[in-house]
């Protein structure tokens, strides 16, 4: 019996490609190796081997000629996966000593790649405890229904220290190898940042309070003096009815605080621990250090406040409203984690 071969590698590729798809078709409908060898007048080893590779590769294409043989299966390489979703925080040598298989630690890059995984920095964020998420959770789903005339109406506030000399993780070099410790490829430190200002901001939707420079560490005395300033000054435009937004650091949550409060008819939010995700003004200190640091050189402390004043009064009020307008999606987001982490 004549049987279909194919002597070189010039053979029509689109005609094997349809044979081989009539091969697993029917292979689907039950039919053995032996049953398609004689209906497609094939040898049985060549369908046995077409088979076996779409088996093994989920393609009915020939594979190209040269390269080297993957040394893993399938099965192998969903167990590395699982290895490393389950330890997420071993590098890729200590998943491949788990995984036992005898391949380099490339192969393992290469593996994770196809699934979309990659090595990232940890991202930084408050520890959480069981009850800090329920509170999250609870002030979340009590303001789902919110909407824009509320948000607006909030004045939201903090401190931040924003230092002389820092940098944010974010910096990239281009080199090459070897030239890792060039003067000009290294992000040069010194002790305690070269020294910090400590401010104090407020912002609502329509509007910012004036940047307040604190002296040493905020106390509840020198926190009231700072709201004084605020209520004092007749440039803040606050919104009407306005509430304020203050979290639970203690000097803000202090006894004569909160006289001062009632006195001085300050409405508060109520606000969860440890959720700098739903307070928009955290995007602002990350805004406003990255101006900083992207402009030219500050020399020193006082310059250095200079530029925080110049940077937040040319600071985009639409940047701040664009914050405010998210505070919907930053209550979902907390909902669908439970209380847990969001991206903002």
């Amino acid at each position: 019996m004549n049987r279909l071969r194919f002597p070189n590698a010039n053979a029509n590729r689109a005609a094997r490609a349809f044979l081989r798809g009539r091969v697993i078709g029917q292979m689907d409908l039950g039919s053995s190796a032996t049953e398609i060898a004689g209906r497609l007048n094939l040898s049985v080893r060549t369908v046995q081997r077409w088979i076996r590779q779409f088996r093994v590769t989920g393609s009915i294409l020939p594979q190209k000629p040269g390269g080297s043989v993957k040394k893993t299966t399938p099965r192998a390489d969903r167990l590395l996966i699982r290895l490393a979703k389950r330890h997420r925080l071993s590098s890729a040598r200590e998943v491949l000593q788990m995984w036992q298989e005898r391949v380099s630690v490339q192969t393992v890059y290469r593996r994770w790649l196809t699934k979309r995984l990659r090595r990232y920095r940890l991202v930084k964020r408050p520890m959480l405890s069981a009850q800090q998420k329920l509170n999250r959770y609870q002030w979340a789903n009590a303001r789902v229904l919110w909407r824009a005339n509320m948000w607006n109406r909030i004045v939201w506030t903090d401190e931040s220290r924003i230092r002389l000399h820092s940098n944010d993780g974010r910096s990239r070099v281009t080199r090459e190898r070897g030239e890792r410790f060039r003067d000009d490829c290294i992000a040069k430190t010194v002790t305690a940042g070269g020294g910090s200002v400590h401010i104090w901001a407020g912002i609502w939707h329509d509007g910012r309070s004036e940047i307040q420079v604190l002296q040493g560490n905020v106390t509840g005395n020198s926190y009231i003096i700072v709201l004084q300033h605020f209520l004092n000054n007749n440039n803040n435009d606050k919104p009407e009815n306005w509430i304020l937004q203050d979290d639970n650091a203690p000097p803000h949550r202090a006894q004569v605080v909160n006289r001062f409060k009632q006195e001085a008819g300050i409405r508060s939010i109520p606000w969860p621990a440890r959720s700098p995700d739903l307070n928009p003004i955290e995007h602002v200190w990350d805004y406003l250090k990255r101006r900083l640091n992207a402009g030219p050189f500050i020399p020193n402390l006082a310059n250095l406040t200079i530029r925080i004043r110049e940077e937040w009064a040319n600071m985009p009020q639409n940047f701040v409203q664009n914050l405010i307008n998210s505070m919907n999606r930053r209550i979902q987001a907390v909902i669908l984690a439970n209380g847990g982490y969001t991206r903002y």
